[in-house]
C-alpha cells in the first residue's frame, strides 16, 4: 500500500499555497453578494425570522423562533423540524433544522446557489409565512 499523496494533489496544494487568498477572491466576493442578497430579501419581505450574519460560511442561520412563537400563539405549536418539513412539502424549499447543530429553533439556509434560487427561496418562505397566518 502507498502512504503518500498522489503527485497531482501535492502540485495542487503547492499552487494553492503559492497563490494564497487571492486564488479565491472572486468566489468570496460572489458569496458575499449572495449573502447580502439573501439578507436584504429577508428584510424586505418582513418575514417572522431573524438571522445571524455569517462572516465566513456559505449559509445563513435563520432564527425561526419568532415564527414558531406566532404559530404557538395561534394554537399551532410546531417543532423546528416540523416547520422545516412543512416548508419542504408545501413550498419545495429545503432548509436544514438547526437541532442537529445544537441550535433548536434555528435553520440553515445555503446561499451557495444562483441569485434566482435565492430570490425564489425568499418568495417561498413568504408564501409559507402567509399560509400559516404569520405574515
Amino acid at each position: 500500500s502507498s502512504t503518500c499523496l498522489p503527485p497531482f494533489i501535492e502540485e495542487a496544494a503547492t499552487f494553492a499555497l503559492q497563490k494564497g487568498p487571492s486564488l479565491l477572491e472572486k468566489e468570496w466576493g460572489e458569496l458575499r453578494e449572495k449573502r447580502d442578497l439573501l439578507t436584504s430579501k429577508i428584510h424586505e419581505a418582513r418575514l417572522p425570522i431573524s438571522y445571524v450574519e455569517p462572516e465566513g460560511a456559505f449559509y445563513l442561520f435563520v432564527d425561526l423562533r419568532p415564527w414558531l412563537a406566532k404559530l404557538s400563539a395561534k394554537g399551532k405549536a410546531l417543532s423546528t423540524m416540523e416547520l422545516c418539513t412543512n416548508i419542504l412539502e408545501s413550498e419545495h424549499l429545503a432548509i436544514v433544522p438547526g437541532d442537529d447543530f445544537g441550535m433548536p429553533g434555528f435553520a440553515r439556509m445555503s446561499y451557495a446557489t444562483s441569485r434566482e434560487n435565492i430570490i425564489s427561496a425568499v418568495e417561498k418562505l413568504t408564501n409559507m409565512a402567509r399560509s400559516t397566518g404569520c405574515l
